[in-house]
């Protein structure tokens, strides 16, 4: 199955109002209101209307099997599935507007209705924040949120991944074509108007990766905070192209979204305390193998049992305990996750673990477990996590950054 990544426009909307005339009024209302964050707040009866109404036509172009003169998104769809000779997982996201939220909804809720195309999964549809096209600043922040959420979906392997660019706004095509090309995976684009399925073709591309690895707690701490404070002339110039700067505030430009998150994700970040960190530096592999397993665990299967490995303790508020063999040990780690904010908004999920038991801290010879009662003890004060502890995925190096 292939993972086909499709930005969503209007177009949908569009052609539906070219030919239902009653819904125009009520469609450019939504219209005015412009990037209103993809809030339906005050405006449920025009949305009612008009996505009614879409619905309707849609369903009308569907059974006189017009399916391809609907919108972008299915053309370009029904095409890529001729092209692939496979089945279909599709990732829609829409823009932060009303009228790019309801385009979304509709194609999710009636795209396995069109005839050629009973063999895709439509995902729910994803509000890419700030994606539009009235604010400048807001744009660049919504181009970033796009970049950050495609490479989300890729988690780090491509060789399934398409990115659709036909629908969507024309202006994130210079960036998707470029994740592309630094992904090595293929970008496909419809014309309008036009009949034929086009793959932007692939150039030779080569990176400076020494350049990320030079600067890499820069990175690794504007990623944290989304925005950051420098002082005048403290911005390396190798790495300045890479950043959007105002005043004395400093992000990641569009490019150099695409391009750190090509390194990032190498990467598996966690915050840890003192006691866990010295743990690793005597039992690197265990340690590491164990954490990656657990945000690979948390990812796919949060709600699975050996996440929440029950003791009749009381544990650190918000902490669970996480049950695992790793090579031939059993191990257990004291975590939990939160949402952490940076200085500026943005918001990410981190596994903090503030204690970690292997092999005879878990069952030693006596039969007890020693670890019950190391845990319990943190239960009125829990060590802090404010340790950065990144492990390369490939090489399994692990250790502590000072960020």
């Amino acid at each position: 199955m292939k993972k086909v990544i499709t930005t969503v426009g209007i177009s949908l909307l569009e052609n539906c109002v070219a030919e239902t005339k009653a819904i125009e009024t009520h469609y450019k209302a939504l219209g005015d209101l412009g990037s209103a964050g993809g809030s339906y707040e005050g405006e449920e009866e025009r949305v009612k209307r008009v996505k009614d109404a879409v619905i309707g036509w849609l369903e009308r172009e569907f059974r006189l099997s017009r399916e391809e003169h609907t919108c972008a998104e299915v053309k370009s769809l029904i095409k890529l599935q001729s092209e692939l000779k496979d089945d279909l997982e599709v990732y829609l996201l829409c823009s932060d507007t009303i009228l790019g939220r309801l385009a979304g909804e509709i194609l999710w809720e009636k795209l396995k209705e069109a005839k050629p195309l009973k063999s895709i999964t439509p995902r729910l549809p994803v509000i890419v924040k700030d994606l539009q096209v009235a604010d400048r600043r807001r744009f660049i922040m919504g181009v970033r949120n796009l970049i950050r959420e495609i490479y989300r979906i890729g988690e780090g392997y491509w060789g399934n991944v398409v990115i659709n660019i036909t629908g969507g706004f024309k202006s994130t095509i210079p960036y998707l074509s470029m994740l592309g090309q630094v992904n090595r995976c293929p970008v496909y684009y419809v014309f309008e108007d036009a009949e034929t399925l086009i793959r932007i073709p692939s150039c030779p591309l080569s990176v400076d990766w020494e350049v990320f690895e030079k600067h890499e707690e820069f990175f690794f701490r504007l990623e944290r905070e989304g925005l950051m404070e420098v002082r005048k002339g403290e911005v390396n110039p190798d790495i300045a192209s890479l950043l959007e700067e105002v005043d004395n505030l400093v992000a990641l430009n569009p490019l150099g979204e695409v391009l750190w998150g090509k390194y990032r994700e190498r990467f598996e970040i966690f915050c840890v305390s003192e006691s866990v960190a010295k743990q690793a530096e005597k039992n690197r592999e265990i340690v590491d193998r164990t954490l990656l397993e657990l945000k690979r665990r948390y990812r796919e299967t949060p709600c699975h049992p050996d996440l929440h490995h029950s003791l009749t303790i009381q544990l650190p508020q918000g902490y669970q305990v996480f049950k695992h063999t790793q090579n031939g040990l059993q191990v257990r780690v004291l975590y939990q996750v939160v949402k952490r904010e940076g200085k500026y908004g943005n918001v990410d999920e981190v596994i903090r673990v503030a204690d970690i038991a292997i092999g005879n801290e878990v069952h030693n010879a006596g039969g007890a477990s020693e670890y019950v009662e190391r845990f319990k003890g943190l239960s009125e004060c829990p060590p802090k996590c404010d340790l950065t502890y990144r492990i390369d995925r490939k090489t399994f190096e692990g250790g502590v950054m000072h960020v």
